[in-house]
Formats: structure tokens, C-alpha cells, sequence
């Protein structure tokens, strides 16, 4: 609103998420005088090889659930994607969009260029709980999570200069992460 006398404080919406935080333990027996007599030198890597998983347990758990984001539900009670987010006055918003694809069911590299359009546009057309557009700048710290088969092409579609003789315009527009928790031919823009 224009500022016009005293200021009018608004509260935030509330939305909430239940849940569970649960602990996990990985532990390996190893005897004292096995760890000083390994003469193969397996107990360290095996030791490391728990820090690593420990290190990454979080990006996992995130990742499976993402993965699992047609059947399971967030914090507005709908599926994680879905075509019916609301929000206060958002209006019904889609998050969930089906690529198509021409030649049989592997995306091609500007059958992929495509979808990249669709999902940018429809980011850029999210409002918040009080019915406004939420970015001025939709294509501003985007990410693409897809499986590791798929990476090259990604890596083409997001840094090729030129693609199939014209100017790559997504070139630069966000970052790429593989995991194995995203399918084949499967992707999520954030």
C-alpha cells in the first residue's frame, strides 16, 4: 500500500508441516588390534566411507522425497506436485507439468529446451497468499535436478553457446545437479 500515516503491520500466513525428526546410526565393530594390524588397509576407507554417507544422509533423504513427490502429500494436504496449490488469495497454481515427447519416450535436446520454457513461464506466473506475483525475476538462482543418463544433454541445454546451428537463449539460466533419486527422463526446476 502506499504509505500513507501510521504503518499498518501485517501478520505472516501460518502454514504448517508436521514432521517427525528421527535418529539414525550406522556403527561397524571393529576391534582395537585389528585397526592397528590392518595390513590391507580396509578398515579406514570403510571407516571414511561412513563419514561420506553420514555427510550426504540429508541431500538422500531430500532427494527421496522428491522423488516421491506424486504421492506424497505437503503442507497444503495436496501432493507435492500437483495442478491445485492454493495459497490465501493465490488462486489454484500448478507445480506439476508432463513433458512431451516427439520421438518415443527419450526427450530430445530441444524437446528439453521446451519443457525449460514451460516451467520458467509458469514459475514466473506464481502469486503469493496475497494474490501478487511473487519474482520480478523468475530465471534468478533456478537449479535442475535430473537423473545422471540424463546430464549431458542438461549440460547442453543450460551451457551450449549455440545449439543446433541457433543461439542457446537458457544458456547460464541455472545449475545442474544429478542424482539417481530423480528417473530417467524425469526432472524438477527450483
Amino acid at each position: 500500500r502506499l504509505w500513507v500515516g501510521p504503518r499498518q503491520a501485517v501478520g505472516l500466513r501460518t502454514e504448517s508441516y508436521d514432521m517427525t525428526n528421527l535418529k539414525y546410526e550406522s556403527t561397524i565393530a571393529v576391534d582395537r588390534t585389528e585397526l592397528d594390524d590392518d595390513q590391507t588397509g580396509m578398515i579406514k576407507p570403510r571407516i571414511r566411507d561412513m563419514a561420506v554417507r553420514a555427510m550426504n544422509f540429508h541431500d538422500n533423504l531430500c532427494m527421496k522425497t522428491l522423488s516421491a513427490g506424486l504421492t506424497t502429500s505437503g503442507y497444503d494436504g495436496v501432493y507435492y506436485f500437483h495442478s491445485q496449490h492454493a495459497s490465501g488469495d493465490s488462486g489454484n497454481q500448478s507445480n506439476y507439468l508432463i513433458q512431451t515427447c516427439v520421438t518415443g519416450t527419450i526427450p530430445t535436446v530441444a524437446e528439453m529446451q521446451g519443457s525449460l520454457t514451460s516451467s520458467i513461464t509458469k514459475i514466473a506466473q506464481y502469486k503469493d497468499d496475497k494474490g501478487e506475483f511473487i519474482s520480478v525475476d523468475a530465471m534468478s538462482g533456478l537449479l535442475v535436478l535430473a537423473n545422471p543418463a540424463d546430464a549431458f544433454k542438461w549440460r547442453t541445454v543450460l551451457n551450449a553457446g549455440i545449439i543446433s546451428q541457433t543461439d542457446n537463449v537458457w544458456k547460464g539460466t541455472a545449475d545442474l545437479i544429478t542424482t539417481p533419486w530423480v528417473p530417467q527422463t524425469k526432472w524438477h526446476l527450483m
